[in-house]
């Protein structure tokens, strides 16, 4: 796609309404960021919650450009591992632990899915990572899966999945961490309420060192094999 001028899209605000074809006139997500802003400040919309339907079905891809009260939210390369509580499983149950303090003096490589028990993150995901565990351990890494479920559907999932100790799951239930991030999703379309988008990222001693975020309904930069290949 090719960016149209700026003009012609600024002088187009008033009427304007968030479509799939929009965001191809303005591939730019510095430049999109902008206009989105401005159209949601007119029409009124600048809550991602307020959102109609249409608007919905992208958000989940675009919430990396777009303008919030507290500025540009996602995460980057360099940036610090934000610090949230979240519920680490372990064999005596899923406890509280502060993610950046969890995560301070390790390298560590963190995958984060929409769902547990979901149809990728089940079957393709969390294996992958579960099988190339071995992998990770001679690179020195420790591998850790945060979704937006609670304790007890974590815990079960991980004994499902037979995890053992090759990755440690994180439940990230109020979506302190994936909001922390700016990584969310509105997953209202398929009953989920407010999700994490699927991404990856490698951290030295609490420092974001790599990141790959998928594109919507996309499992490629974040797999075991692609993380594994970044270390």
């Amino acid at each position: 796609a090719q960016d149209k001028p700026l003009s012609q899209l600024l002088s187009a605000l008033p009427k304007m309404h968030f479509t799939p074809e929009l965001r191809k006139d303005c591939p730019d997500d510095k430049k999109f960021a902008v206009i989105e802003g401005l159209r949601r400040a007119l029409a009124g919309t600048g809550d991602v919650n307020e959102l109609d339907g249409n608007e919905r079905q992208y958000d989940g891809a675009m919430l990396r450009a777009f303008p919030t009260p507290g500025g540009f939210m996602a995460i980057k390369v360099g940036d610090k591992v934000p610090s949230a509580k979240v519920k680490i499983v372990t064999a005596d149950g899923a406890k509280d632990v502060d993610i950046a303090e969890l995560l301070a003096g390790k390298k560590a490589v963190v995958f984060a899915v929409p769902g547990a028990f979901t149809p990728t993150c089940s079957a393709q995901h969390l294996p992958g990572f579960v099988n190339n565990a071995a992998g990770f351990k001679a690179k020195g890494a420790q591998v850790f899966c945060v979704s937006v479920n609670d304790g007890w559907v974590m815990t079960a999932w991980g004994k499902d999945r037979n995890v053992g100790d090759s990755v440690t799951l994180l439940a990230d239930g109020s979506a302190n961490f994936t909001k922390a991030m700016g990584l969310e999703m509105d997953g209202s379309g398929f009953g989920l309420g407010t999700r994490s988008q699927r991404y990856g990222f490698i951290a030295e001693n609490g420092v974001i060192k790599h990141l790959a975020v998928e594109a919507p309904m996309k499992f490629e930069v974040s797999s075991a094999e692609a993380l594994l290949k970044a270390l």
